[in-house]
């Protein structure tokens, strides 16, 4: 069979390359024809340049088009696909940094407090011209899949207004089950799951192993798990209080309520700076401003790795894939879905887009019948809820009164701001944004006279939140591009010993680790199933160490084929990378880790090594990271972080993927 598939947003390299993996990873589905647009046609041809090299190193028929113009792109298309960001981190910057100085603290900004309604105001108009696109020219009965923030405003105006059939996907689901299935330490597929309210606060209002309900035994599991107690208190705290946990991650939903970021004396004991997504104030926009240039600063070493393998091993948990597979094939498919609620959830607004599970085949989609969400539940959904249609509305018909009431109802901006200090706040936001708002260019005006004319409420100017980690500037990201000194080819494993200790340990995590009264680190080195293992003290002296009658606080675990191999092929400096740069705040991670992760290294050669780091005496890898050593070199040399090897695809997780949430933040 084929179909026609237009991606809207393309240029995002790591969303958009992943998308067609899954896609045609579908053998009914590798005719296709896929076509890329963007605005930005400088990324949209490096995207088009990496897919076009995989579909061709897989030996598939598909047809793969870039195409600048929007409106030709989507002809006669099957199914769209939407991942636009509208204003780019300009607007973002405005969405933070405005509603800061009146003491909104956000940590994403993205789906409800002031930054979500004010991107929903940029997203809608935008969005909605794409229906205007999608019902010209596309097919009759074209699906339009929606992965653009605020989801359910976004999801909510083009069912509305937009006119077209329109699903709304997430992975917030997906992420969630496997933080329970790790605390629970059992299989992902082992747990059944049901999930609903809606989008990033959805409710896990069942949890099945096997037959058996664990829901009422979620809290016992996370608090006997020091990770998760410590990056997921907020989330935690609402299970405590409402019986059931939720969507989306600590830092999303900390700025979705009215309790957690109101007092800034208060908000670090309800976040982890050990990742930003766990609550950092401005954490989103930070990450996004010291990534900013990666894409075309690895392109063209990400055209030298290894081309992405359509096989259904490499295959993600995003719905898109699975929702196209399941309606053009009958595979019966079951996910977690954003649509108009129309009595799904029996106690949540007929209007409202809600996130409930719905089973899809040839038939469509078709979402089961939740009932009555939990009462409590459901009152924390009908506030966002109430937020979100004002805000559609203001954005649709450009009413600036709506706008306002949405900001003075949204719970956090509510439990922070007065009714003036709400008003002035979105004279600013508009003014601000005005090359994205043409639908309130009268408002705007009227704003821009107020501002002028005063008089004007005291804000705090300057104002850089309660948990701010400031972005590195230009100097400290060219100084991350400097790569360590070369080890040379000829290395013996004590020589190597001998200079790997003092490097690794050189930095501040020798200074934590000097204090532990037992073993600092122990090197394990496994060859010809005899184990040799070496530990190292503060001073740097290094010595054989009895790994079967002592537990270590820090165990690098090597073969010492694999070791030698790093040496020859010189992929120690990589590993060095990683496990040296780790600064004084972050030494907490380590003490509190309770399990391990392997590393895999694969050269340009195809040569596979692995080592693994075990904490406090674990045993378990539960988190396997896998690098493109040739890709991953070039980007460490460009000052790169987690996300940038990512979305080079020089990296990638098998495993605990929330386990990968705290360990990430080492490598940083």
């Amino acid at each position: 069979m084929s179909v026609k598939i237009g991606f809207i947003g393309a240029g995002s390299l790591v969303f958009t390359r992943q998308l067609v993996r899954d896609i045609l990873t579908v053998p009914e589905l590798q005719n296709s024809t896929i076509v890329l647009t963007d605005i930005n046609e400088e990324y949209l041809d490096m995207v088009f340049q990496l897919i076009e090299r995989d579909i061709r190193a897989n030996n598939l028929p598909t047809v793969l088009q870039s195409c600048p113009d929007r409106k030709e792109a989507l002809r006669d298309a099957d199914y769209v696909i939407n991942a636009v960001r509208i204003g780019g981190l300009e607007m973002l910057k405005h969405d933070i940094e405005i509603p800061l100085k009146y003491g909104v603290d956000q940590c994403v900004g993205d789906t409800l407090c002031a930054g979500g309604i004010m991107y929903g105001q940029r997203g809608i108009p935008a969005i909605l011209e794409f229906c205007n696109d999608i019902k010209q020219v596309a097919k009759p009965d074209c699906l339009f899949l929606n992965y653009t923030n605020p989801n359910a405003m976004i999801t909510w105006a083009c069912n509305r207004y937009g006119g077209v059939n329109t699903v709304g996907l997430c992975h917030g689901v997906q992420h969630g089950h496997e933080l329970i299935a790790r605390a629970f330490n059992l299989p992902l597929e082992e747990i059944f799951i049901t999930a609903a309210g809606i989008n990033h606060q959805t409710w896990y209002t069942e949890i099945i192993h096997k037959g058996r309900d664990l829901t009422g035994k979620l809290l016992a599991a996370f608090e006997a798990n020091p990770a998760i107690m410590r990056t997921e208190k907020v989330r935690v705290d609402m299970l405590k209080r409402f019986g059931y946990f939720s969507t989306e991650s600590n830092g999303h939903l900390s700025e979705y309520l009215p309790w957690y970021r109101k007092r800034p004396e208060d908000l670090k004991n309800w976040i982890d700076l050990g990742f930003w997504i766990n609550g950092e104030t401005g954490g989103d926009l930070r990450q996004r401003l010291e990534s900013r240039d990666y894409f075309v600063e690895i392109f063209p070493e990400s055209m030298k790795a290894e081309p992405y393998r359509y096989k259904s091993e490499e295959r993600s948990n995003e719905h898109a894939s699975y929702i196209i597979e399941a309606l053009e094939t009958g595979r019966i498919y079951r996910g977690h879905f954003n649509v108009v609620n129309r009595g799904t959830i029996s106690n949540l607004a007929e209007d409202a887009i809600i996130e409930a599970p719905g089973y899809v085949d040839q038939n469509g989609i078709n979402m089961t019948q939740v009932g009555d969400l939990p009462l409590g539940c459901a009152a924390v959904c009908e506030a966002s809820i109430n937020v979100q249609r004002l805000a559609v509305e203001a954005a649709v018909h450009g009413d600036d009164t709506l706008l306002r009431q949405s900001m003075l109802l949204d719970p956090l901006v509510g439990a922070v701001c007065n009714p003036p200090e709400v008003w002035q706040m979105v004279d600013e936001l508009l003014v601000a944004q005005a090359e994205y708002l043409p639908q309130y260019s009268e408002a705007i005006a009227a704003s821009g006279e107020r501002l002028d004319s005063g008089p004007l409420i005291s804000t705090r100017e300057g104002y850089r939140g309660a948990a701010r980690i400031e972005p590195k500037t230009e100097e400290e990201l060219a100084k991350k591009k400097e790569l360590l000194p070369k080890i040379p080819t000829d290395t013996s494993i004590s020589d190597f010993l001998s200079r790997l200790l003092p490097d690794l340990l050189s930095h501040s995590l020798s200074k934590k680790l000097s204090d532990i009264e037992k073993v600092d680190l122990v090197i394990v080195l496994e060859a010809d199933s005899q184990i040799q293992s070496y530990r190292y003290h503060g001073d740097k002296d290094i010595e054989s160490f009895n790994s079967e009658t002592e537990n270590p606080h820090l165990k690098l675990r090597i073969s010492q084929d694999d070791l030698a191999g790093m040496i020859r092929h010189e992929e120690l400096d990589l590993i060095l990378k990683l496990l040296t740069d780790i600064n004084d705040e972050k030494h907490e991670i380590i003490n509190t880790l309770n399990e391990g992760l392997s590393v895999c290294l694969e050269d340009d050669e195809n040569r596979k090594y692995r080592f693994d780091l075990l904490f406090n005496g674990a045993q378990k890898t539960v988190l396997t990271i896998k690098l493109q050593t040739t890709v991953a070199k070039a980007i460490a040399n460009e000052g790169g972080n987690p996300i940038t090897f990512f979305e080079s695809g020089a990296l990638q997780l098998e495993g605990d993927l929330n386990f990968a949430m705290v360990i990430l933040p080492l490598f940083q």
